[in-house]
């Protein structure tokens, strides 16, 4: 009798520590919450912003270039100046004649102003500090970028228009990151309406060259990932090696594409009028998924979820096969 007492309590420990280390997932506090034994990975719905960045700043000695709330600000000494740079938006270094034209019948309509409205970029070479402001229209559209170069070492300095920007770069915030230094010189992946490419700028020649990589652009990722509209109507996206300018397609598909983001292994999200497709780059497998769901990454597993603030299905999947890991609500 005591073996078989034993046996049994020793039956219902073993059952009980299955138990525990179950995978589970839950919605909890506007986050989806998995769980497995000691391990806990949380993925907000709502993920809170970045605390987006003021100014950046470039000094040398008592001299200094500011770009905040005020626009370009220079500082030498005790003198102060700031400038949005309004003349850049009607220069005809910036824009072709017929640009300009259409621009000053903009601005008597309200829906473009003189004043750049952000940055998309800044880099300091030797003792110049370079800038990139943006002008952005009442539809919140970019309709000009420039290279604006600022001496720090020289006295009583004032913002040189450098260049325009072929296309636009993939800038969003007001205070972006865009401007490389890529093989000595400044450079920036812009696109126009047809095609995209990398704008580059020589400081030593002042040399300004585009080099095309692609169609119709519709995402852009570091890394040098890129989502594209053919001109035979399909979307391609893939990774472009910046300095060879050669590109490595990953998928193609009649459905609209998008990278989920630059991690590996890369998921491509493909959404038509009937559902989601996530695919596992990396392997080739396949999620089919109903319209409307929402992914997203929970270390190295993928979740799945709808609708998209407050879930009522909801899946944790390891994406090599997608076999689901943990179900919402599953006991």
């Amino acid at each position: 009798m005591p073996s078989t007492m034993f046996a049994v309590a020793l039956l219902l420990s073993l059952q009980a520590a299955k138990q525990v280390d179950k995978p589970t997932l839950t919605f909890y506090q506007g986050a989806l919450v998995y769980r497995k034994g000691t391990e806990v990975r949380r993925l907000s719905l709502a993920p809170a912003e970045p605390e987006p960045k003021m100014s950046v700043a470039y000094r040398r000695n008592a001299r200094y270039a500011v770009w905040d709330e005020r626009g370009l600000t220079v500082r030498d000494g005790k003198k102060v100046r700031s400038t949005f740079l309004e003349e850049i938006a009607v220069s005809p270094k910036a824009q072709t004649r017929e640009e300009i034209v259409e621009t000053v019948a903009l601005l008597k309509k309200g829906s473009r102003t003189k004043r750049a409205a952000a940055l998309s970029g800044s880099r300091r070479v030797g003792n110049a500090a370079f800038f990139v402001p943006r002008w952005v229209d009442s539809k919140g559209q970019t309709w000009l970028e420039a290279l604006v170069r600022l001496d720090l070492d020289k006295p009583n300095a004032k913002p040189q228009l450098m260049m325009a920007f072929e296309g636009h770069s993939t800038a969003t915030r007001a205070l972006d990151d865009r401007l490389l230094v890529y093989k000595g010189k400044l450079a920036m992946v812009t696109a126009t309406e047809v095609k995209w490419g990398l704008s580059t700028y020589d400081v030593a020649t002042s040399k300004k060259e585009f080099d095309e990589l692609g169609a119709e652009l519709r995402q852009y990722l570091p890394g040098g990932l890129f989502v594209e509209k053919t001109n035979y109507g399909t979307f391609v996206a893939g990774r472009v090696d910046l300095e060879s300018g050669k590109r490595d397609i990953l998928a193609e598909s009649r459905d609209e594409l998008r990278f989920l983001d630059e991690t590996s292994p890369l998921m491509a999200i493909e959404t038509s009028n009937t559902g989601v497709t996530v695919r596992n780059l990396d392997s080739g497998a396949v999620a089919n998924v109903p319209i409307g769901s929402q992914v997203g990454r929970m270390g190295d597993m993928i979740a799945i979820w709808s609708p998209k603030a407050k879930p009522v299905r909801a899946a944790v999947y390891d994406p090599s096969r997608w076999n689901a890991v943990a179900r919402l609500g599953a006991k």
